[in-house]
Order: C-alpha cells, then sequence, then structure tokens
C-alpha cells in the first residue's frame, strides 16, 4: 500500500440552491449552496436524505458565472477546507467556522438541460427504478455485474 502525503482537497456534487454575493470588511465575496444526496437503503427501502452545503467561492468567479448559475443546476466542483477566523461585531468575541472553499468547478449543467437529457433518456432520473425481477419468489435478488467474469452464476 502506497502512503500519499495529506491532502486537504474534497470533491462535491449536487444541486444548486442558491446564489449569494456579500459585502464584507475586506470586499465583497460569495457563496452558493449545494445539496447533495445522502439516501441510503435500509431493508431493501430507500431513506431519502440530503444534505445542504454552502461553498465559498471567488467573489470573481461567482460574479463570472452569476448568470449561468441557476437555483435547480447540477454543479461538481472541487474544494479546500479552510477556518475563517474574524471578530464578531455585536460581541467583540473571537470567532471561526471551518468552511468549504472552491478552487475548481468541474462540471456545471443547467437545469433546462438535464430535463432534455432524461426526456431522450440519457440521464437517470433522480425517482429509484422498481425492480420485480425476483419479486415474490422468496429468493432474495443478487447484485448485478456488468463484467463477464463476475456475473452470478
Amino acid at each position: 500500500m502506497k502512503i500519499t502525503s495529506d491532502e486537504n482537497i474534497g470533491s462535491l456534487s449536487g444541486c444548486i440552491s442558491f446564489t449569494d454575493i456579500k459585502n464584507g470588511n475586506e470586499g465583497p465575496w460569495g457563496s452558493i449552496g449545494v445539496i447533495t444526496d445522502d439516501s441510503y437503503l435500509k431493508d431493501n427501502v430507500k431513506v431519502e436524505r440530503s444534505q445542504a452545503i454552502t461553498v465559498e467561492m471567488k467573489t470573481h468567479t461567482l460574479l463570472a458565472l452569476t448568470e449561468i448559475l441557476n437555483k435547480g443546476d447540477s454543479i461538481h466542483l472541487k474544494y479546500v477546507l479552510r477556518v475563517d477566523k474574524w471578530k464578531d461585531k455585536s460581541s467583540g468575541l473571537d470567532r471561526k467556522a471551518l468552511k468549504a472553499h472552491c478552487t475548481q468547478i468541474v462540471s456545471h449543467t443547467s437545469k433546462a438541460a438535464k430535463n432534455l437529457l432524461k426526456q431522450a433518456g440519457l440521464m437517470k432520473s433522480a425517482q429509484p427504478q422498481q425492480q420485480n425481477n425476483n419479486a415474490g419468489s422468496g429468493h432474495p435478488q443478487q447484485p448485478q455485474s456488468s463484467y463477464a467474469h463476475e456475473k452470478l452464476k
């Protein structure tokens, strides 16, 4: 096993829930909200769960993309985690928070393009597909592999 150096790099994919640009002490800054699918199967039933993650962005990046980033669009991005420190204006106390800062937008697909891809059958719908291959047979359904050497006999 090869041991690599510690890295502070993350990858995130999901739907945009908001874009926001604010003026701060050191000039404008911005963020986007990304909703990720964190669903899982429990007793062969899908448990719907999602996570809302706010990602800080460089203002010039966000300003350049404001016209094309819309609520409901899909985005895949890379980020680093940073501890932001500031002085609370109302209490005067020092504050800090761990935040995700975008370093790269890997891909972006508009909501309209996603809908067209789904209609053409080129993109899976978010709703799970029911499989009734062994329904009622009393046998548990086995996972299927696309690799010939892994096919179940």
